[in-house]
């Protein structure tokens, strides 16, 4: 090939990268992002979703799908012959899932901005880690911390002297990490399942007096007037009401805030989306692909077994049929975008769950 069409070529990619570089830092510098700008945060969304999609098809030399219609979204399978579903296979399909369901919303509400805290970077692993409570992320803050060598009782507060969140850094460095980390991974798990368990843990097996009496202050200034006590129905009746308004919606506790407003899956591409359900495989690949040589830590099966179905049955009981159908509603999206079903052992007279 002559050399005067390599350098043609050549000069073309190079000024290719360069103006999308440009009107990456355009965007994010332009309009000065902040939580409260909306216009900059629909930018910057759109941005980072063009940028995702037209890699992705680059990569698989395909055209992005824009014609998914609304209302024919089915959860990931396997396979429906006998050939099993490898682990990356798998993780596609979770992630085809949720594009598909994102959407079949003409206009995906964004938390980009909102939710940039929550995410934990690791620039030696190339690594993003959307962290959600009640979702095994106490085992990923300690393996987070092993990799620095570092495990100690107190890693809760400490993981955050050696790593930084997303929103401590600038825009561009939030760009670059977006686009250029090879490893950007959250897990979730069946939203009353994690209901349940925050009911659990926070209320019954170990009180938690300041996660409770923080939860009676909110329910006098919603209702004004305290209960003596929280039970599932009165936590129910609370995450409904002060779940009327996105704006109400993010400032609910981070142990009931449904997930997909923690880590934004239709504004941020994650890589992998693990289950807690099927947490030890899923954790696994991931820290293969991270490339760190760890185990991971062996959780109790409390989402798989039959004590989290009777968990859950035995707290649901104390709902009225309006109650379930209203709690399903705050957390309805979760179910969608990532595969869960309602349960059948909670369908009954007046609950109209499709």
């Amino acid at each position: 090939m002559p050399m005067v069409v390599i350098r043609i070529r050549l000069t073309t990619i190079l000024l290719f990268a360069l103006m999308t570089s440009l009107v990456g830092v355009l965007v994010f510098f332009k309009c000065n992002p902040s939580p409260h700008n909306s216009g900059c945060e629909r930018k910057v969304t759109e941005y980072v979703q063009n940028a995702h999609t037209v890699t992705q098809a680059r990569a698989a030399h395909t055209v992005p799908d824009i014609n998914t219609q609304a209302g024919a979204i089915e959860p990931p399978v396997p396979k429906q012959d006998n050939t099993p579903v490898s682990r990356g296979e798998l993780f596609e399909q979770r992630n085809k899932h949720i594009r598909d369901v994102c959407a079949s919303y003409s206009t995906p509400t964004p938390c980009y901005f909102s939710a940039l805290g929550n995410f934990l970077v690791d620039p030696d692993h190339k690594t993003l880690y959307c962290e959600i409570f009640k979702v095994g992320s106490s085992n990923w803050m300690r393996i987070f911390m092993s990799m620095k060598g570092k495990v100690t009782p107190d890693f809760r507060k400490r993981i955050n002297l050696l790593y930084k969140r997303l929103s401590q850094y600038t825009p561009l460095e939030r760009e670059r990490a977006l686009f250029t980390y090879t490893t950007r991974f959250m897990f979730v798990r069946h939203p009353f399942s994690r209901l349940t368990s925050c009911f659990s843990d926070k209320m019954e097996i170990d009180p938690d007096r300041d996660f409770i009496d923080r939860h009676l202050r909110l329910i006098e200034e919603l209702t004004g007037e305290r209960p003596e006590k929280i039970d599932c129905s009165t936590l129910v009746d609370y995450i409904v009401a002060a779940s009327t308004t996105l704006e109400k919606l993010d400032k609910l506790d981070r142990h009931i805030k449904p997930m997909y407003r923690i880590c934004c899956p239709c504004q941020v591409h994650y890589d992998y989306v693990g289950h807690l359900e099927t947490s030890d495989d899923d954790s696994d690949y991931i820290l293969r692909q991270m490339g760190y040589d760890y185990s991971y830590a062996k959780s109790d099966p409390i989402a798989t077994n039959s004590s989290s179905t009777a968990k859950i049955e035995r707290l649901f009981n104390q709902l009225t049929p309006k109650q379930i159908m209203d709690v399903y509603k705050v957390y309805e999206m979760d179910f969608k975008l990532f595969g869960y079903e309602f349960p059948d052992y909670l369908r009954r007279p007046g609950v109209n769950i499709p």
